[in-house]
């Protein structure tokens, strides 16, 4: 199976934001590089339930073009649920999205899934 990084600043990145949100989902779009290195671009989420993420066509493919590397998937933030995938968010399919990045913000967990499975990710520099 296939394993990724993801640089502390990227994840402080994604905790700070998370953090800042209170009890709302954060979310965007993530990439890895031929090292298999993620990067995030944030996109707003558009849901005004703060238990769910959403975002316009638009602001996908927008941040579908701004990323740089291989388009992963969808990220997001569970104010208070573990970092696993909700049944919501394994109903997400379509636009090339084969990952998701989860980040628990009461835990400051952070994992990554493809489906069900968890993928091997860690921490670097």
């Amino acid at each position: 199976m296939r394993s990724f990084t993801i640089a502390r600043r990227e994840l402080r990145r994604l905790q700070t934001r998370a953090t800042r949100a209170k009890q709302h989902e954060v979310c965007g779009l993530f990439f890895a590089d031929e090292s298999h290195r993620i990067s995030l671009i944030f996109v707003r989420n558009i849901s005004s339930d703060p238990r769910r993420f959403a975002m316009t066509r638009t602001d996908f493919f927008a941040a579908k073009k701004q990323g740089s590397g291989t388009f992963l998937g969808i990220f997001h933030s569970h104010p208070s649920a573990p970092a696993k995938p909700s049944a919501t968010d394994l109903q997400i399919r379509g636009g090339g999205v084969r990952y998701q990045l989860i980040l628990d913000v009461r835990g400051r967990d952070v994992k990554l899934w493809r489906q069900r499975s968890m993928v091997p990710l860690s921490l670097v520099p």
